[in-house]
């Protein structure tokens, strides 16, 4: 296109009083054109703009004024070249004002900005000609089969590739859920019916399911890629969500916290695998008996700078709904020791919930180490507890199972 420039210098919000505005507008002498405004996003400011595009057929403009991540709105003239010069942030406000180095730096800023336009046009639409649309979900677990089912909803093909042999990931392993939605006059724990979910992916016409499956290659880009299977299938693919899922942080790293050598400190999927396994009976691993006094440790290899850094943010609730598994036998005792609660949006509620129930007991409490007692049972040691009659003050407590918040840990994660 044949170019009309305009230059348009801001004097507001401390630019005018920062530099020499005129001595700065000598870059724009190159293109003849070029106004000041007291203040260009204002509706005046904006209007001559308007009206230079109108009556004098500027196309191509260069506006010199405050950052382009503001006013993106008003500076916006659609079929026209904007340059967007940064002489307020850059210049106005972080150099010393009425300076030789302020004012060559604001005309070097707008010199770059104009020659940036001189050299550039607008941009081009490339259409891409037979794009596809089939999604592509790899991870057949809750969270894949959730967009898998939302997709196929909305009409589109979906393929869902599962590395396992079947689906529904770690939600297999559990032996119930949190509910959604309220909590009042509801039971605190429901069934995860994980196996309505993968038949209602399995009988989608919209669905291909592929398991015991990998991706063994992928190439080109969206819209536009080829997708090899690890079976030797291959398939042209519009886009791809990764929804690989996590794996438990490994435990055995927290041998202060005695797992590895003491046989009734379990972590927190184990304790869903010996509930799931005995129908909700929370049995020792050590002799089977009963477990009356069960402390969970929150953050265990969390928030750590030795171990996992972040908090992963369900375990706080994970906890809370495996004390509803302890109280389901009313003479046993669960006691929560934590840094913080962490229970967002409506877990919040799960967690009053939870405090209403006599025999769960959550006290804030730094955990130094986890010892045996006698018959199997362990002292947890800790300090700075709610227990304790003064600052620091070291606690002991006898339970006789311990169980161990591990966090997540994405299974994209490099190095494991």
């Amino acid at each position: 296109m044949e170019k009309k420039f305009g230059v348009y210098i801001c004097k507001g919000c401390g630019i005018k009083e920062a530099m020499d505005v005129e001595k700065v507008a000598g870059a724009a002498k190159k293109v003849q054109n070029y106004k000041f405004h007291d203040a260009l996003c204002s509706t005046e400011g904006v209007q001559l703009i308007k009206d230079d595009i109108a009556k004098e057929g500027v196309n191509t403009i260069i506006i010199a004024a405050c950052s382009p991540r503001i006013k993106y709105e008003e500076f916006d003239f659609p079929g026209a070249i904007i340059e967007r010069v940064n002489i307020r942030e850059f210049v106005a406000w972080t150099m010393e004002p009425n300076t030789d180095a302020t004012n060559d730096a604001a005309y070097d800023y707008l010199n770059m900005g104009i020659v940036k336009t001189q050299k550039g046009d607008l941009p081009e639409p490339n259409i891409l000609q037979d794009l596809n649309k089939t999604i592509l979900v790899i991870g057949g677990g809750i969270a894949g089969m959730t967009a898998a089912l939302s997709a196929a909803g909305a009409g589109e093909k979906v393929v869902l590739v599962e590395k396992e042999a079947q689906l529904g990931g770690f939600v297999n392993r559990l032996y119930k859920k949190i509910p959604t939605g309220s909590y009042f006059n509801k039971p605190l724990i429901v069934d995860t019916d994980i196996a309505k979910t993968v038949s209602e992916v399995e009988s989608n016409p919209n669905i291909k399911v592929y398991k015991s499956t990998t991706i063994a290659k992928t190439d080109g880009q969206p819209g536009l890629y080829d997708v090899e299977l690890s079976n030797g299938e291959k398939m042209k693919i519009g886009s791809i969500i990764m929804a690989t899922g996590w794996k438990p942080y490994d435990a055995n790293k927290l041998d202060y916290l005695g797992y590895g050598r003491i046989k009734n400190v379990v972590t927190n999927l184990e304790l869903e695998e010996i509930a799931r396994k005995n129908n909700g009976k929370l049995l020792r691993p050590s002799d089977g008996k009963p477990a009356l006094k069960v402390a969970f440790i929150q953050c265990a290899g969390q928030r750590d700078a030795n171990h996992l850094p972040y908090c992963s943010s369900m375990c706080c609730a994970t906890s809370l709904k495996q004390a509803q598994y302890v109280r389901q036998n009313p003479d046993a005792l669960a006691m929560i020791f934590y840094k913080d609660i962490r229970t967002p949006g409506r877990t919040e509620l799960y967690y009053k919930e939870a405090q209403n129930n006599p025999g769960v007991m959550l006290s804030k409490a730094d955990v130094t180490g986890v010892s045996e007692a006698v018959n199997g049972n362990m002292f947890v040691e800790m300090e700075n507890t709610l227990f304790g009659t003064k600052t620091g003050e070291k606690v002991k407590v006898e339970v006789d199972l311990v169980v161990l918040a591990t966090g997540m840990v994405p299974t994209t994660r490099w190095p494991q």
